[in-house]
């Protein structure tokens, strides 16, 4: 519609050329003859907008140079940049005739692109002319005159990769020597070309306002201007002189140009920069043009001499001293007093304007040139005044260089007018009284004056006057010099009085410090420089200009005169400051008053001081001590650190009994005593022979403990820390300073520290490091023990330390605590006495022990070995010798033997009762009152583990040898020094044998694990010393084994088999026969069974050839009852039985009326027959016949009812042996009838003995809980095995006996439950599985009771069972609440850690859930439904679900993929509940997800309700580890429990499809079909079940039948199987012509189960007893719900 055509946008980067260069490349050899440029203007003028056209072009250039120069025209800057990079590359890579035929055309295009308005291609154009310089070489020289002029005035582009391109250029056209001649041959084109830019051009002219932006413009005018002048600039500094000359007509007419003058007021200050620049150039190489416009140049630069611009100023500056030194009478061309004073007193007067540092350097030249008029004295008041003023500006003050530039100006500029006027006696005294002190007093006083560079340059004025007074020039300088004296103390003097009435103590310092730091000027003189260049001038004027001074030169009187001038001033400094002091009670002053008398102590100056003080007594300075210094040192106010300085100034001038008098007077000087002996402590002081004596005052040791003390409690200072640093210092005769009883007094407060590092958290580190240093001081060859020994044990206490957090005591200080101990052992070692040494060792020893027995436990640290180890190296280096006896003293402590001792009675205990070891000779002794605690115990095993890692612990130190050459090495050492080293390792290989007993037999035990842990460390590394070891030595070792298993028999046996078995490798068997068969065991009859009872798994019958005593050979076959072919010696050994039992039934069946009469050796044979009698029943139960059986039963009936009577006497050990020992074989017994066949034998067992061997145990059982329940405390250690070799009997329990009612003497079930429930918080694990485990057996029984109650509507006096649970369950569950109180629900795990009260209660609260859900279990489905509406009532399993997810480990809630695996086995397998069992916080854990389960798959609808009410964050948490963990098994269940029951319904058909989690229930009725399908979500059971009726037959009301199936599975605690037969149940009864209920329209009622019964008498309905119930209950009437009739 007469629109443009649109055009697609160019894209960046585009392969295609542009319309203009496709064209240029189609054309090809079209191209017309070029015919050259049109007409260019020598002068280099650019046209803008220059472009070619298509008949300029010449096709003799290669095609590519065509396209490149034509794209170079082009308006665009994309454009030309591209076409100036593709022609640097062709120029780089084209021949030398190619680049020839370019190089007309290149001047023009360069030109114009030298200018361009972008930097990029200003810089390509500059890359490009360097090629083409590089390339071209000689051949560029006809257009130089025409490239001249961009190219020189481009060097200075303000685009610095341009510029620096073109000077390359440049550098690279032109070698430096040549550089000259090629400006002067082209200089007319080059200030042609500046002249045009600078007086023709303008913003318009450069640029072609069509293509450029304003602001590009005027930036190109500026850059041009800028570049036009700084190349002008170089070409005068460049040119000679005779050259400038030569175009004289072309400079004037760029300088005489009315608008170059106006550059000076540009308002850009980089082209009044470059333009004073050309100034400068002119007057120093050109005097002739500068001559000629003096008037400008002169009227230009000095009025801009206020300039305030940076980059301008240095400029103006260097230029207004190159018209100074270059233009004769210049003050003739400009008005002095109306133009260049008033700017330079402006100048001066703002401080430089900022720029101090570039103008002050210059005043000198400039005051210097001024000339003489009117009246110079008050321009040399107004120069100086004005410079003060300048100082004191706050820019100034601020900056560092720009005061010190002024300061440094103002002082030579004096100096300067001083030695020009030095006969004008007024004029210089005006100007150092009016100009010098002015500035001087202001620095004195003002806070933020920069004084110290006055000060020096103050000081340098005055010695320079000084050394010149006697100069014969210089008349005056004397007269200067006092005059300057004299006002400088005037002024101290009356800036102090000015202080008097003012408060203000910060002036008052500031003015003293500033005193002190001008007089410190004044004295340290500072020689004149040296030249650094060798000119040759007359004497006189090196003496006038440059007097020598002589610092060193005391003889020289100018400077002896000097010194005597400042020292008076001094002198009356510190009368002032003592004036000051006495009258105003100043202490600011006393500090400064030191510096001073410090400054310039000398004897002559206390005499003088004292004179000066009005005390003329006699030549002694005591007197100012006396009449001053103490009286300052007693007063409050004035009591300091100075007063204390300024006494030890005048110590040493005194005589010594002067001496001892002052130090007396600091005795009960309490608030200076400590700066008194810091002075005392410190060179030279130190080495008077008074002050020595002094140190070792009582009052002075008491006051360095306190030092001490305040360094515990953090209270000391730097200063108070220093002073006992210095207190260790030594003696020339090596001894200390300090008195014994000090050193005794510090080492003892500091020890405390490292005795009980955790006492002192914050102190403890700084204490160590004291100690280590001082350590090196005491323990030294000179002084042994001198000092005692308490510091040493203190750093090798702290070294055994383990568990100190690094913050209080580091890494570093710790290190050298233990190097020094360790540099003190090896000194000690060296040189003490054996017996001092061992005394030293044994107290080390003891910090062991202490340190070891108090770790809780804990294993034994790396750090506490090497500190053994680390000691013995000490020995080892230097005393080789008594290696031995300190491995005995370290090692072999007393303790060690008497709880091993108590241990192998405990293990011996346990043992026997097991039934391991035997002993039916002698009694064996039960003293449990020497039995050890349990802590000790573990401190027992720690102990030995530490022997066993120092026996085998490296302590060469030879590095070229490897690690097995050092440990072989080590122990060969060791075992060649150490007399008793066989007797320590066999210990260790009896710990072995300790230690699996006591882990196997106390398994459940607090230290049982830690134990175990030990046992492994102790194997491993025993393992490792016999390999590196002897064939000798193991022999020796296992010599010695043998002859105490002969000797002591019992764990000595297990040693000896673990020997053989994990150290050596030996044959077992061979080695039983050569022990067996030793002549010296026949000896040891005990010793003989034990090792067969040891032996037993390695042997058989054969190697038994002795013959045995009766109960021997009962010993022998039951340890050797797992052997093949036993038949023949069974039945020997029943005959032996037989016959012990016809020689005394009274002792064989342990009559309780005889017991007291029974010898060991009776009862033991009774115990070893029950026992024979458990393994033949367990092992060999095919060798028992009927016969046999009756021996068995008959006498066991006899022995649980007699030991039922003596059951009170438990505590003695063989009673105790023989109830554990019944209780085996009452589970044989148990085990053996459950798997017989014989009708005979079962019948028999469950008729006659049964009950009556239940009742008898049960009454122990009740004894044995009774026992413990009145004293739980009454438990120990040693009734472990017993506790738990009854509590397997308890397993095997039989509710059956227990619920008999026609046994009168048994024991009601209430006691046995009330009696469980106590125990089940027993602080003993073990005692709560004996409640746990008798409640699970009394499960079926309560079970039925509730079961009768229910189903006869008879319920129990004390309701359900569960109410016989709810006391305990409040009672764990409250305490578990308030653990978990302060845990946030589902994201707070507690770990509950085992053998606490929190555990115990915790593990009952889980054991009785698991009783309460196994009874869900195991109930029917009415009685399920009445125990999960008690829970609910009860709100017991919402807390239960709470705790679960507080419990629960923070892996499962927030678990990822890869751990499921190993945390799902917590859910489905029931933890467990072994009476040997580890008590152990996974074991919490594993209960609480099994808990969850049960919790789930028995209560799923509460489970449901209450997960329905968390918020979102806690109910993520709960579907997600539901979904995890335990919907796949809950899921997998209820479809196998599905599918087990298929084949029970006679209409109805089941399916199952696991992998959809889908039940498909068909029901058929005479062809009809009626289908259901249930689908488990993914979260079943948090989420209920599925349910569709996809089929229904006609006629019936399936809605209200879905209904009730889903009540009964998501709301009643249902299985799915439950669901199905309800289902079922009310199809069959519908067709059976059951009516149904009319409240609920189902047949059966969904919690009852039960038929409609109840008929309405009016109109005939039947109802539920239950609906009807409840219509009642909520309708408030009694009316039939159908016909309202009343019912």
């Amino acid at each position: 519609m007469g629109g443009k055509h649109k055009q697609a946008q160019r894209i960046k980067n585009n392969a295609r050329p542009s319309s203009s260069g496709r064209s240029a490349e189609l054309l090809g050899s079209s191209i017309p003859q070029f015919v050259g440029f049109s007409t260019v203007k020598e002068s280099g003028i650019v046209i803008p907008g220059l472009t070619l056209t298509t008949d300029d072009i010449d096709s003799s250039i290669d095609s590519n140079f065509q396209l490149v120069l034509k794209k170079m025209n082009k308006k665009d800057s994309t454009t030309k940049l591209k076409a100036l990079q593709e022609f640097t590359e062709l120029i780089k890579t084209a021949e030398i005739e190619a680049i020839k035929a370019v190089l007309p055309f290149w001047p023009r295009l360069y030109c114009a692109l030298a200018t361009d308005a972008e930097h990029k291609v200003r810089e390509a154009t500059h890359v490009a002319h360097h090629q083409v310089v590089l390339r071209a070489k000689r051949n560029i020289a006809p257009f130089l005159k025409q490239l001249a002029g961009p190219w020189f005035t481009s060097q200075y582009d303000t685009y610095a990769p341009a510029a620096s391109a073109a000077k390359k250029s440049f550098q690279d056209a032109f070698p430096k020597n040549k550089t000259q001649e090629a400006i002067v041959f082209c200089q007319e084109e080059i200030l042609s070309y500046i002249c045009e830019n600078l007086t023709v051009h303008t913003v318009q002219t450069l640029s072609n306002a069509k293509t450029t932006l304003p602001e590009e413009a005027e930036a190109k005018y500026q850059r041009v201007l800028i570049s036009s002048l700084q190349g002008y600039t170089l070409y005068l500094n460049t040119v000679s002189i005779e050259q400038i000359e030569k175009q004289a007509d072309l400079n004037l007419k760029i300088i005489s140009h009315a608008k170059f003058w106006k550059l000076a007021k540009h308002k850009v200050a980089s082209i009044r920069s470059a333009w004073f620049g050309v100034i400068t150039a002119l007057c120093q190489k050109s005097p002739l043009l500068s001559e000629k416009e003096a008037g400008h140049i002169i009227g230009s630069v000095f009025g801009n001499l206020d300039e305030k611009e940076p980059v301008v100023l240095p400029a103006v500056w260097e230029s207004s001293l190159s018209i100074l030194s270059t233009i004769n009478d210049w003050w003739k061309y400009v008005s002095i007093e109306k133009l260049v004073l008033p700017k330079l007193y402006k100048v001066l007067r703002e401080g430089g304007q900022g720029s101090a540092a570039v103008i002050f350097p210059n005043l000198l030249p400039i005051i210097s040139h001024i000339p003489q008029i009117t009246d110079m004295n008050s321009v040399y008041t107004s120069f100086f005044e004005n410079m003060r003023l300048g100082l004191k500006n706050k820019t100034v003050t601020g900056s560092r260089s720009e005061s010190s530039a002024i300061s440094i100006a103002f002082v030579e500029c004096l100096q300067y007018i001083i030695l020009k006027n030095q006969t004008d006696l007024a004029l210089c005294e005006k100007l150092i009284k009016t100009q010098l002190f002015a500035l001087l007093e202001w620095g004195l006083t003002d806070s933020q004056a920069p004084y110290k560079v006055l000060f020096n340059q103050t000081g340098t004025l005055i010695q320079y006057l000084s050394r010149n007074c006697s100069n014969s020039d210089f008349v005056n300088y004397p007269k200067y010099v006092d005059y300057f004296w004299n006002n400088l103390g005037s002024l101290f003097e009356g800036l102090l009085l000015n202080l008097e009435h003012s408060s203000n103590s910060e002036a008052l310092s500031r003015l003293a410090e500033r005193q002190i730091e001008f007089l410190l000027s004044l004295k340290h003189t500072v020689k004149p420089r040296k030249h650094l260049k060798v000119t040759f001038i007359t004497e006189k004027q090196t003496e006038s200009s440059h007097p020598s001074c002589d610092n060193t030169g005391d003889g020289d009187p100018i400077q002896k005169e000097y010194l005597d001038s400042l020292i008076s001033i001094a002198y009356k400094t510190c009368k002032n400051f003592v004036k000051f002091v006495e009258e105003k009670r100043s202490k600011h002053l006393l500090d400064h008053l030191v510096y001073l008398v410090q400054e310039f102590d000398s004897e002559s100056f206390f005499l003088h001081l004292k004179t000066q003080f009005g005390i003329e007594d006699d030549s002694s300075l005591i007197k100012i001590h006396k009449k001053l210094l103490i009286k300052w040192l007693n007063s409050k106010i004035l009591c300091s650190k100075a007063v204390v300085d300024l006494i030890f100034l005048l110590f040493k001038y005194l005589k010594k009994e002067e001496k001892a008098e002052v130090l007396n007077d600091f005795i009960n000087q309490e608030a200076c005593l400590g700066w008194c002996i810091a002075h005392a402590l410190s060179h030279p002081h130190n080495l008077d022979i008074e002050v020595q004596e002094w140190l070792c005052n009582e009052q002075i040791s008491q006051f360095l403990v306190t030092i001490v003390e305040k360094e515990l409690a953090d209270e000391c200072t730097p200063d108070l820390s220093l002073i006992l640093k210095q207190a260790f210092t030594e003696k020339s005769d090596g001894e200390l300073f300090i008195s014994k009883q000090a050193v005794h007094g510090i080492v003892h407060t500091l020890s405390k520290s490292l005795t009980n590092p955790m006492d002192y958290p914050i102190t403890v580190d700084a204490c160590a490091s004291f100690a280590a240093y001082i350590s090196a001081i005491l323990y030294t060859a000179n002084f042994k023990l001198k000092y005692g020994d308490e510091l040493f044990l203190a750093m090798f206490s702290l070294s055994s330390f383990s568990g100190i957090d690094s913050e209080s005591l580091s890494n570093d200080t710790l290190w050298e605590v233990k190097t020094a101990w360790q540099d003190a052992a090896c000194i000690l070692a060296r040189e003490l006495p054996l017996n001092e040494f061992e005394i030293l060792t044994l107290k080390c020893a003891d910090i062991l022990e202490k340190q070891i027995l108090q770790n809780n436990g804990n294993s034994v640290g790396e750090h506490v070995i090497d500190l053994i180890v680390d000691f013995i190296k000490c020995l080892q280096s230097n005393n080789p010798l008594r290696i031995n006896n300190a491995l005995v003293l370290l090692l072999n402590r007393q303790f060690i033997q008497k709880w091993k001792d108590s241990l192998t009675r405990i293990c011996v205990k346990a043992e026997f009762i097991e039934g391991n070891l035997c002993c039916p000779y002698e009694s064996l002794s039960d003293q449990q009152e020497s039995y050890i605690e349990e802590n000790k115990i573990v401190n027992y095993f720690i102990w030995m583990e530490l022997i066993a890692h120092i026996l085998t612990k490296p302590i060469c130190e030879e590095e070229e040898e490897d690690v097995v050459d050092k440990e072989i090495l080590t122990v060969l050492r060791m075992v060649e020094v150490a007399g008793d080293i066989e007797n320590l390792i066999v210990d260790l290989f009896y710990t072995l044998a300790l230690a699996d007993s006591f882990t196997k037999c106390y398994q459940c035990t607090k230290y049982s694990l830690s134990v175990a842990s030990k046992a492994k460390s102790i194997k491993e590394l025993l393992q490792k010393l016999v390999k590196i070891t002897s064939k000798d030595f193991v022999a020796k070792i296992e010599s010695i084994l043998i002859k105490n298993l002969f000797s002591h028999s019992w764990l000595w046996v297990t040693t000896l088999y673990n020997f053989y078995l994990e150290i050596t490798n030996e044959d077992l068997c061979e080695n039983f026969v050569k022990l067996f068969n030793n002549p010296e065991i026949q000896e040891f009859p005990l010793a003989r069974l034990h090792l067969v009872q040891v032996f037993a798994k390695h042997i058989n019958y054969d190697y038994i050839w002795e013959k045995l005593y009766p109960i021997e050979s009962i010993i022998v076959l039951r340890s050797l009852i797992l052997t093949e072919e036993l038949d023949v010696q069974i039945a020997e050994a029943f005959s032996k039985i037989d016959k012990i039992q016809q020689q005394s039934q009274t002792r064989f069946t342990y009559d309780s009326t005889a017991v007291r009469c029974f010898t060991w050796n009776d009862t033991e044979t009774v115990i070893e027959v029950m026992r024979l009698y458990s393994a033949v029943l367990t092992h060999k139960p095919r060798t028992i016949q009927f016969n046999r059986l009756d021996l068995i039963l008959v006498p066991f009936a006899l022995w649980s009812t007699n030991i039922t009577k003596n059951k009170a006497r438990l505590d003695d050990l063989q009673v105790a042996s023989f109830i554990a020992t019944l209780a085996e074989l009452f589970v044989s017994v148990v085990q053996y009838i459950e798997k017989c066949d014989k009708e005979q034998v079962i019948n028999e067992w469950q008729d006659v003995f049964a009950q009556d061997i239940h009742k008898n145990f049960v009454d122990i059982w009740l004894y044995v809980c009774e026992k413990y329940q009145e004293d739980p405390n009454k438990f120990h250690i040693t009734d472990m095995p017993f506790l738990q070799k009854f509590g397997d009997a308890v397993i095997h329990f039989n509710h059956t006996y227990l619920f008999a009612k026609k046994h009168a003497n048994l024991p009601k079930w209430p006691k046995i439950l009330k009696h469980c429930c106590t125990l089940l918080t027993h602080p003993v694990s073990c005692l709560q599985l004996w409640g746990y485990h008798m409640l699970i057996v009394l499960l079926p029984g309560l079970i039925e009771v509730d079961s009768v109650a229910v189903n006869t509507n008879t319920p129990h006096e004390k309701g359900l069972i569960f109410e016989q649970f709810k006391t305990v369950l409040c009672h764990t569950q409250d305490i578990v609440h308030s653990m978990l109180m302060d845990f946030r629900l589902g994201e707070d795990s507690c770990r509950v850690e085992p053998f606490t009260d929190s555990y115990t209660y915790t593990f009952a609260y889980f054991l009785v859930w698991d009783i309460l859900l196994t009874l869900c279990e195991q109930s029917s489905t009415e009685l399920r439904y009445q125990y999960a509406d008690w829970l609910k009532n009860e709100d017991f399993l919402s807390n239960l679900l709470n705790n679960i997810f507080k419990l629960m480990p923070v892996e499962i809630m927030h678990h990822t993929d890869g751990k499921t695996k190993r945390f799902s086995e917590w859910f489905t397998a029931k933890f467990c509940v072994c009476l040997k069992d580890i008590c152990s916080s996974e074991k919490i854990e594993h209960m609480v997800c099994y808990i969850y389960m049960s919790a789930l798959s028995q209560l799923s609808p509460l489970v449901r309700q209450w997960w329905g009410q968390q918020e979102t964050r806690i109910s993520q948490i709960v579907e997600r580890v539901t979904a995890t963990f335990v919907s796949p098994q809950l899921c997998q269940q209820e479809l196998a429990d599905v599918a087990q029951h298929d084949t029970k319904f006679k209409n109805m058909v089941v399916k199952v499809h696991p992998s959809v989690r889908e039940v498909l229930a068909i029901y058929t009725v005479d062809e009809a079909q009626m289908e259901l399908l249930i689908t488990l979500p993914n979260n079943y059971p948090l989420k209920g079940p599925e349910v569709q009726c996809n089929k229904q037959i006609y006629g019936t009301s399936h809605r209200q039948w879905l209904m009730q199936l889903t009540m009964c599975v998501q709301h009643q605690n249902g299985r799915i199987w439950d669901g199905l037969s309800l289902w079922n149940n009310n199809l069959d009864k519908k067709f059976d012509g059951v009516e149904e209920c009319y409240i609920c329209f189902a047949v059966l009622h969904q919690g009852t189960y039960q038929l409609p019964k109840l008929t309405c008498q009016t109109c005939k309905k039947k109802f539920h007893s239950a609906c009807l119930y409840k219509w009642f209950s909520t309708s408030n009437k009694s009316t039939c719900p159908i016909c309202r009739h009343l019912f």
